[in-house]
């Protein structure tokens, strides 16, 4: 099975085997070795609070996946709480499996409305709930900071991406790109100019910036995918000029016949860039 797959399994076997334990109080401390132990116990009568949701998924991570990790973290809620974040193919997610198996809509979460400093705010289907970080963490904030969309969102988006295909000319005469995800055709390569050495134009998801030139080919990040698509084509513009037989103003020029909302596009990457960067 697939990290993924594995993953929505540890899930719902948690959510089958464990009870939340409702007599709990908000000051009993964290710590218990035993709330790991009763989700596996098989006893009916012996029920869990967060930590035992959130140990039992991290345990189970641990032992089982791939590439996808685990950590456990402390903080608030509406009290005290213990969840999960994930990381999986280049991203984090939320995971709060106590509130899975309260019916709320938990696992593998973005969220655009917040920061790792801050807390984030995440709509569960019938309201918010609002996550902060306890200020005494171990985790750094590259790993508690969530993306900024839902894992199934990106999944799909990256499902969906049709090859996009620039005309000979958008670059510059003479020359076709495609943008293909990672794992298509590791054959394929575009046509170029007699004499020129353009590599091919992928996606795949990327830390830090927007593109990158690896293995013969240039990658873009499939966080360019919730941007307009002009984002997209002037990232692969941007880096082409490198290559481009035109001048500076000449280039420019080209900018503004073949993509004339190519400052807008600019702009939008500038203002959202943090921590990414066009190199």
């Amino acid at each position: 099975k697939s990290d993924e797959e594995k993953l929505a399994a540890y899930r719902d076997a948690i959510c089958t085997l464990a009870d939340y334990n409702h007599e709990a109080s908000d000051s009993d401390p964290y710590g218990d070795p035993w709330q790991l132990v009763w989700v596996f116990d098989g006893k009916p009568n012996t029920r869990v609070v967060c930590e035992g949701y959130a140990k039992a998924f991290q345990y189970l991570c641990d032992l089982g996946t791939t590439e996808a990790t685990a950590i456990t973290v402390q903080g608030q809620t509406s009290g005290p709480h213990m969840w999960n974040i994930v990381s999986i193919r280049g991203h984090n997610y939320l995971v709060d499996l106590t509130n899975c198996d309260a019916g709320y809509d938990l696992f593998l979460r973005g969220s655009t409305d917040g920061s790792a400093a801050a807390g984030y705010t995440i709509d569960h289907g019938r309201g918010t709930i609002r996550y902060r970080y306890n200020d005494d963490l171990d985790w750094n904030e590259e790993d508690l900071t969530l993306y900024r969309m839902d894992y199934r969102t990106w999944k799909t988006a990256v499902e969906k991406t049709p090859e996009i295909r620039l005309s000979s000319d958008l670059l510059f005469p003479g020359y076709t790109a495609a943008v293909r995800l990672e794992n298509e055709d590791p054959d394929f390569a575009p046509s170029v100019l007699p004499g020129m050495n353009v590599p091919p134009v992928r996606m795949r998801a990327m830390r830090g910036r927007w593109s990158a030139y690896e293995a013969g080919a240039l990658w873009l990040s499939t966080d360019l995918l919730p941007y307009p698509p002009d984002c997209l084509v002037y990232t692969i513009l941007k880096e082409f000029e490198k290559l481009s037989p035109l001048s500076e103003m000449e280039f420019r020029e080209h900018l503004d016949r073949i993509l004339p909302g190519w400052r807008a596009a600019a702009k939008l990457l500038a203002d959202r860039a943090e921590p990414y960067s066009l190199q």
